[in-house]
């Protein structure tokens, strides 16, 4: 759908501009613009997959495998807190307590 959506803002874009090019009135182009500009909005707005931590809980699947190898790494030379941190760093919308839970029931 978001292909579909920009590519009606492109054809807007393009009314628009030969729109102005026949002198055709102003308030066709604007008509065509505030158009495109909806569809580019669309367009955006549905290419937005959910975030761990903002839109949902985070999952053992969001990592990679050398993600899950560097968590264990850190987990068997104790190092919690760094295993904790280093969750927030890959997922910028994780909490400390999510990523404290997370690394708690990750074994």
């Amino acid at each position: 759908m978001r292909y579909a959506y920009s590519g009606l803002a492109a054809v807007f874009c393009l009314a628009s501009l030969l729109a102005n090019l026949a002198d055709l009135p102003t308030l066709i182009a604007l008509v065509c613009l505030a158009a495109a500009a909806v569809f580019l909005i669309l367009a955006l707005r549905t290419n937005q997959t959910p975030q761990p931590g903002k839109d949902r809980e985070l999952d053992r699947a969001d990592l990679s495998h050398e993600q899950v190898e560097k968590i264990q790494d850190l987990l068997a030379d104790g190092q919690f807190g760094t295993a904790v941190k280093q969750i927030q760093l890959w997922f910028k919308y994780v909490s400390y307590d999510d990523a404290e839970a997370f690394i708690k029931n990750f074994r």
